[in-house]
């Protein structure tokens, strides 16, 4: 085996790689875009809509694979983050006024 071959497959391999990454961390861009859209739970119509590539399954299995906690840091995870922390004063005084919450 000349060492060219040896070369020319070790980027080949990198260059799949490379690929492999965009092409996920696009799936992941869209699926952020469809749950700012549509919300957490619309997985039906983030597929039709953003990411029919892939089935409705295969994303919800995606953002609880991008949200857990062992997962990195990544736009997915940050967003679920600030869906779920507690409101704030002022969030929390307006839902009372608006709702007649005493």
């Amino acid at each position: 085996m000349s060492e060219s071959n040896g070369t020319s497959e070790s980027v080949s391999c990198h260059a799949k790689i490379r690929i492999l990454y965009l092409v996920n961390n696009y799936n992941a861009s869209l699926l952020l875009i469809g749950l700012k859209k549509y919300g957490i739970g619309s997985w039906d119509m983030i597929h039709s809509q953003l990411v029919p590539t892939k089935s409705s399954k295969r994303l919800q299995m995606r953002y609880k694979n991008l949200t857990c906690r062992r997962a990195h840091e990544n736009p997915l995870k940050t967003f679920n983050e600030e869906l779920m922390k507690p409101l704030s004063d002022v969030e929390e005084e307006f839902l009372y006024r608006v709702y007649r919450i005493d």
